[in-house]
């Protein structure tokens, strides 16, 4: 992940970046739908709903 911006918010929340790019398509009402066959970063897609972006965030 190139975005600086990203990385910030990621950090603030303890998330990875994709995390917070998940969040935020289920906050503006998108369906993610994440590809992965790395079982840790399908396992990571799944913690994306124990925490809500703030609206400065979004």
């Amino acid at each position: 992940m190139e975005n600086q911006k990203i990385k910030e918010i990621a950090q603030k929340y303890n998330k990875s970046p994709a995390q917070i790019l998940l969040r935020w398509n289920i906050q503006q009402n998108i369906i993610p739908i994440p590809k992965s066959k790395n079982p840790a970063r399908l396992e990571e897609n799944f913690f994306v709903f124990d925490f809500t972006l703030e609206d400065k965030d979004m």
